[in-house]
């Protein structure tokens, strides 16, 4: 009988997490989350197929735990931009960094297989189309920057023996037990059927690849099975999927007979602004390549955008939400990070100080 593959998933109460351990647990992988629990109380539906969790600060992650697994998924770390309340951006990013630096060492010592997920964003403000792995970066966010500065540190830890991949994730839109809403087609998809109005942070004329859920977490099981001989960066998505915003936005309008409408200065709902976008621009735009990708996993096939779109209308409208939903904070993660801080539920460090029930 074949051994069982061991995977520690962090971050595997979140957003993509939640999704990535249910996968996993179906495929009859042996898989463990690793959580702070920040989001506990953040559950969008019911999660249909439990995993194995442990409820812990990846901080304190020791050897002898960790060198039970074969494969670690890297998933933890502060998930887009801080709000403007967050006075130290940088101190928060340095803690992600630092963490993340520390846990590949351990995975390195142990000799446990590394897969982080890293962004498509890291590409930023580029005039430049056919972004490939190879082409300079020009991260504008503190998250982008955090992400670049991690893949330098995977890469200059490397060795023979230790080779991570480095996936560079599209933007991704699809639902998970553990929802956010700051996506941008999901909320846009959330509004379209909550109110019959799409609101534009900006003029919708930058470009993003975007990435359903579902495919990611397939993406994920290729490298879990993939034997690299070296150290990886790979943009994950196609091509096909390249889109600018306002033309993603007219395509759900269409799908939903709503409106489209431009966020401006007046509006009240601070969950849905974005505090990157400046007088509706945003300086975030990259068309990225795919053809790696694509000679490494040839039969591999992503779904198409408008595919991926009319498949989470149907999921939308079974699950019944109340038209209210674009108002909680639950679903918007820096929003509720912030107030957990100010609430003394999360340390400014990032401590957990009262742990949440699950």
């Amino acid at each position: 009988m074949k051994k069982k593959i061991k995977i520690l998933v962090t971050g595997s109460n979140g957003y993509i997490g939640t999704k990535l351990c249910e996968y996993l647990v179906k495929q009859k992988y042996d898989v463990m989350g690793l959580d702070s629990n920040f989001f506990s109380k953040c559950q969008f539906y019911k999660i249909k197929y439990r995993y194995k969790y442990k409820s812990m600060d990846i901080r304190d992650v020791a050897d002898d735990f960790l060198k039970k697994f074969d494969i670690l998924i890297h998933l933890a770390g502060i998930s887009n931009n801080p709000v403007e309340n967050f006075k130290n951006k940088n101190k928060i990013y340095e803690i992600t960094r630092a963490y993340t630096k520390r846990i590949a060492l351990k995975c390195k010592k142990n000799n446990i297989k590394f897969i982080f997920a890293s962004s498509c964003s890291v590409y930023g403000e580029s005039n430049k189309q056919n972004l490939k792995e190879e082409s300079l970066c020009n991260p504008i966010s503190h998250y982008s920057k955090n992400k670049l500065d991690i893949e330098y540190d995977l890469k200059k830890i490397s060795n023979n023996k230790f080779n991570p991949i480095i996936l560079r994730i599209s933007t991704v839109f699809g639902f998970s037990p553990k929802m956010r809403l700051d996506l941008a087609l999901t909320m846009f998809l959330v509004m379209a059927r909550t109110q019959g109005i799409i609101k534009l942070n900006s003029d919708g004329q930058s470009w993003r690849p975007h990435l359903y859920l579902d495919d990611l977490i397939k993406v994920f099981e290729l490298c879990i099975n993939y034997s690299n001989k070296k150290t990886m960066v790979i943009n994950v998505g196609s091509n096909e999927n390249n889109y600018k915003l306002i033309d993603v936005a007219k395509i759900i309008a269409n799908l939903t007979n709503s409106k489209i409408e431009f966020l401006n200065k007046k509006n009240t709902n601070i969950l849905i602004k974005d505090k990157t976008v400046n007088y509706g621009k945003d300086r975030r735009s990259y068309i990225v390549n795919f053809d790696k990708f694509n000679k490494i996993f040839p039969d591999f096939k992503f779904t198409p955008l408008l595919t991926g779109l009319k498949k989470d209308l149907k999921f939308c409208d079974n699950l019944n939400f109340s038209n209210k939903i674009l108002n909680n904070k639950k679903y918007f993660r820096l929003h509720y990070l912030e107030h957990l801080i100010t609430t003394k539920k999360i340390s400014k460090n990032l401590r957990l100080i009262k742990i949440a029930k699950s």
